[in-house]
C-alpha cells in the first residue's frame, strides 16, 4: 500500500508541475468521450434499441467536421446548423438537439432530469408525435417564449402517477417556470435515456455562432432521394 501512495503522490505531482499539458488532454479526453457519447446513443436508438420511427431509412445524421485536427464527426455550431437548414435542398426538414440537464421543482421532490433541448421540428424529423397533448409549435422556439415542455412517458408514470390531467400543470425548471404540454409514447426514450425535451432557441449572439459545436443533427430526406445524393 505504502507503494500505491507514493505511486500516485507522484503521479499527481508530475500532472500539477505539467498542469497545462495536463488541462490539454483532459479537455481532449472530455470532447473525444463526449462525441463518441453522442455518436453511440444515435447507433443505439436506431440499431440496437430502436424507436418506432416513420421511414426510418429517411432519417439519417448530419455532422461536421475539423479536417486540420483529423477530426471527421463532430457537432455542429449554431450558425452551421441554420445555414444547413435553409440550404439542404435533398430534406424535408433538418432538426438539431443537445445534450442539458435540469432540475425539476415546485410540484413534487425536487429532482435532476436529463432533458434534451430540441428544435421544434425534431419530432416532425423523426416522424412521431406525443401520446398526449401536443408537439412543440414554431413560435415556441423564439428566445422568451420557449417556456413549454414534453414529458417522456417513464417521467410521466414515475414523477406524476400517469396523471390524466397533467397537460397545462406548470413545473419548475432550473427555477423558471415551464408548461407541460405533451407525453411521449411509452418505450421512445431518442436520444438515449431522454425523460423531457425542451425548446431550443437562438439568439441573435447564436445565429452567428460558429464556436461552439454542441448541436447533433437530423435530417429527413426527401422521398426517392438516396444517401449519396444528400451527401
Amino acid at each position: 500500500m505504502d507503494t500505491v501512495r507514493q505511486d500516485v503522490r507522484y503521479a499527481l505531482r508530475m500532472l500539477w508541475k505539467h498542469r497545462f499539458a495536463t488541462f490539454v488532454c483532459a479537455g481532449a479526453l472530455a470532447l473525444g468521450i463526449g462525441a463518441n457519447t453522442a455518436i453511440f446513443s444515435m447507433a443505439e436508438a436506431f440499431l440496437l434499441h430502436p424507436v418506432p420511427l416513420e421511414d426510418v431509412n429517411r432519417v439519417v445524421a448530419m455532422v461536421d467536421s475539423q479536417p486540420q485536427r483529423s477530426v471527421e464527426n463532430t457537432p455542429v455550431a449554431p450558425a452551421t446548423y441554420l445555414e444547413w437548414q435553409s440550404q439542404a435542398n435533398s430534406f424535408e426538414q433538418v432538426g438539431a438537439y443537445a445534450w442539458d440537464g435540469v432540475n425539476f421543482t415546485g410540484d413534487t421532490t425536487p429532482q435532476k432530469i436529463q432533458d434534451f433541448l430540441i428544435t421544434t421540428n425534431f419530432f416532425s424529423v423523426l416522424g412521431v408525435q406525443p401520446q398526449l397533448g401536443r408537439d412543440f409549435l414554431a413560435e415556441e422556439g423564439q428566445p422568451g417564449r420557449n417556456q413549454e415542455l414534453i414529458l417522456s412517458h417513464g417521467l410521466w408514470e414515475r414523477r406524476y402517477a400517469s396523471d390524466p390531467k397533467i397537460l397545462g400543470k406548470t413545473v419548475k425548471v432550473n427555477g423558471k417556470p415551464f408548461t407541460i404540454v405533451g407525453v411521449m409514447a411509452k418505450g421512445f426514450d431518442y436520444p438515449m435515456s431522454a425523460e423531457a425535451w425542451l425548446p431550443m432557441a437562438f439568439d441573435a449572439k447564436a445565429r452567428v455562432d460558429r464556436e461552439h459545436r454542441q448541436l447533433w443533427v437530423l435530417g429527413r430526406m426527401k422521398p426517392k432521394v438516396t444517401v449519396a445524393q444528400a451527401k
